[in-house]
């Protein structure tokens, strides 16, 4: 089974359903290639916002657990990745 295989740390891939009949804000969240599981409906329509305008959410497993209810199994963290660069000052 696909959940032995986790670890706390590992990215998940977040894929957009705008096609779904259930919902237009759906996002499955994936980890090589398997669907592990869905976002929660009342916490969707941000990330399937940001993810139609194109911003490079990123999603990491931060928790497992071993509920008989598959729901409660997972959790993770989406965030924004930020680039910076830097320059030196010359005088």
């Amino acid at each position: 089974m696909v959940w032995d295989y986790l670890r706390v740390g590992d990215e998940v891939l977040l894929v957009r359903e705008a096609d779904n009949p259930h919902d237009a804000n759906v996002v499955r969240l994936e980890w090589q290639e398997w669907n592990l599981d869905y976002l929660p409906r009342r916490e969707n329509r941000f990330v399937a916002r940001q993810l139609d305008r194109g911003a490079a959410l990123q999603a990491r497993i931060t928790a497992l657990g071993k509920h008989r209810n598959h729901r409660r199994r997972l959790e993770v963290e989406i965030y924004a990745p930020v680039s910076a660069t830097t320059r030196s000052v010359s005088d």
